[in-house]
């Protein structure tokens, strides 16, 4: 029920946005070499209009007796004018000529159109006997026709049609949340800890292609973004003592980054979905590759204790930063003065 505790809160907003200046500023010098070069070059654009955004929340927050309270927000984004990459023959016909041939000269123009949509919830508790707690939880989709200026730079330059339906964005993660827990007493010691996971975000399945011997056209096998990567989840854990020492303020911690260890996966090849895999050699190329390769150095096939021409690949593509944060533990003393 609606009480003297309850708290409702609606805002609604419209927004613009300068560009960064890096898509504005052009040099008649840069324009000049941009036209004249040969290739499929990208121009900025000092016309380009702001961003413009409009924004509805409506959120309610209830107070649980005398040490909780629960929130729910809800809220909608509508973006339009973001800056998309468009070739000038295809639009207004305005070509760029080098030696009397017509060469491919884009720029960076207003265009795209994206929503982003959800609700966060929260439960928070006040300390109670050196206990606080609070829960986090996150619902949110994100679609439009572009996830960045240059994604349609294929698109400009080949010729083709411009998005203008609507798909996932690069950055949609549907769910989101975070659990934190800290306990502190009046000796000056405490512990926290932290929990935090997400979905994965999205990628666009494409044919399998070598990203060790050089990638071709990306080539997508279904829908832009319908692929999603994995699920990520972190714990991490700090203990600290509180002290002062001779007048200094001193803190000796010790910090626990991910301390169950998970591998979290970030990045995948958009050929398998795999962190550490793209697929080619499941094809026959990369089948023929491995067998030559066994052929010409016999040193490092299985059949001879090597560790295979399969492994020497994966193991290129098996990038550290791929992974996020492995178990790290920390020691340390904080002063403040």
């Amino acid at each position: 029920p609606v009480t003297d505790r309850t708290v409702f809160r609606a805002n609604y907003g419209t927004y613009m946005q300068a560009p960064a200046l890096s898509y504005v500023y052009l040099t008649d010098s840069g324009l000049t070499a941009n036209a004249t070069q040969g290739n499929m070059t990208v121009s900025e654009n000092p016309a380009i209009k702001p961003e413009r955004s409009t924004q509805y929340e409506v959120g309610v927050a209830q107070q649980i007796g005398e040490y909780a309270a629960v929130e729910i927000t809800g809220f909608y984004k509508e973006s339009r004018d973001y800056l998309m990459m468009k070739n000038h023959e295809e639009i207004d016909g305005q070509s760029a000529l080098m030696n009397g041939a017509k060469t491919n000269w884009a720029q960076y123009m207003n265009g795209d159109y994206g929503t982003t949509q959800g609700f966060t919830a929260s439960l928070s508790m006040r300390r109670i006997n050196g206990v606080l707690a609070q829960v986090n939880y996150s619902y949110m989709t994100a679609r439009g026709t572009g996830s960045s200026p240059g994604q349609n730079f294929t698109i400009a330059w080949i010729g083709g049609t411009y998005p203008v339906t609507i798909n996932r964005l690069d950055f949609d993660q549907r769910h989101t949340g975070n659990v934190v827990l800290d306990y502190r007493n009046p000796l000056g010691f405490g512990v926290n800890a932290v929990y935090t996971f997400g979905s994965g975000q999205a990628y666009t399945p494409s044919v399998s292609q070598s990203e060790v011997f050089g990638r071709g056209w990306g080539i997508p096998t279904a829908a832009i973004n319908s692929g999603s990567k994995p699920w990520t989840a972190r714990m991490d854990l700090r203990a600290d003592y509180n002290l002062n020492v001779g007048g200094t303020d001193l803190s000796v911690y010790l910090l626990v980054k991910n301390a169950l260890n998970r591998e979290n996966v970030y990045s995948v090849y958009e050929g398998s979905g795999q962190v550490a895999n793209d697929a080619w050699l499941e094809t026959a190329e990369g089948k023929t590759w491995i067998k030559g390769q066994e052929n010409e150095f016999p040193a490092i096939s299985k059949a001879n204790g090597g560790p295979g021409a399969e492994q020497l690949y994966l193991d290129r593509l098996a990038t550290p930063g791929r992974w996020g944060t492995p178990r790290t533990i920390r020691f340390g003393i904080q002063v403040s003065i």
